[in-house]
């Protein structure tokens, strides 16, 4: 077995053994090893040392979609691959602690599955929210030493809140939209609600992107209300005022974070 071969026979070790080592704890915040794209991750993420160099990635064919002078000071880069088209990657550019790096990725997968349930028990026709994944690059010693968070890629609205017409769409939304809206920022206890956190998609739906704030923001709604319809603004309010005096919000009936990857 040649070099190249050996390598790469080492590396599909290495995660198999990072798999059974952590399965305990992150089994069901992982990408199943026998999803479509793992192959692909394998080779893309050969030198898992390197993970941290943004060059590395670009080195790979990454795009940085939220690149501009400033990319290198942000918390998170959002990278997306072209023989990988329906999923984005999200990666903590700046984090200097590979544990504090995964709680973090572990509060949006749990955000995203509790925003997932929602939704589906409450019939939601008009709401969305990405599935997320972690996928870990485990350390020659087999410890895992850092993660990539991998997400279902949506259709989004282009341009951003400021720069595209997603301003106009809020500006416009109609009663139903409005009213899903609402009950969600509701019964979710806020996720950092902002427009460009909560886009429209090309169906029509808004979408749920910044999912690790959930239950953490509660006056959210208030926030995002001078964005909504000016038309729906006062029914908005008598909605929130209603929900508050009636009935405890979902997210605190709870019992637990429970992370659902079986959609």
């Amino acid at each position: 077995m040649d070099m190249k071969k050996m390598r790469f026979f080492l590396l599909i070790c290495m995660q198999l053994l990072g798999h059974l080592l952590f399965s305990s704890e992150l089994d069901c915040y992982l990408l199943p090893l026998e999803h479509p794209i793992s192959d692909k991750l394998q080779q893309l993420f050969n030198d898992p040392s390197r993970i941290e160099n943004l060059d590395y990635w670009l080195e790979r064919g990454f795009i940085v979609e939220n690149f501009d002078e400033s990319c290198r000071e942000w918390s998170i880069l959002v990278l997306s691959h072209p023989q990988i088209p329906d999923y984005v990657f999200k990666k903590n550019y700046n984090s200097s602690d590979p544990q504090i790096e995964l709680q973090n990725y572990r509060a949006r997968i749990e955000g995203a599955s509790l925003i997932a349930k929602y939704i589906r028990l409450m019939h939601c026709k008009h709401l969305a929210v990405p599935q997320k994944w972690l996928y870990c690059l485990p350390s020659l010693e087999g410890s895992i030493d850092r993660s990539v968070l991998i997400c279902e890629k949506f259709n989004l609205i282009p341009g951003g809140y400021w720069g595209g017409p997603n301003k106009e769409l809020y500006a416009s939304m109609n009663r139903e939209v409005m009213q899903e809206l609402v009950r969600a920022l509701y019964d979710l206890c806020g996720c950092d609600a902002w427009p460009q956190n909560l886009p429209f998609m090309e169906n029509g739906c808004i979408a749920f992107i910044d999912t690790e704030h959930v239950g953490l923001s509660y006056g959210d709604f208030f926030r995002l209300l001078p964005f909504i319809n000016p038309l729906l603004t006062d029914e908005a309010m008598k909605i929130w005022d209603d929900l508050c005096q009636t009935r405890t919000p979902w997210f605190l009936c709870q019992p637990s974070k429970e992370v659902d990857l079986e959609r």
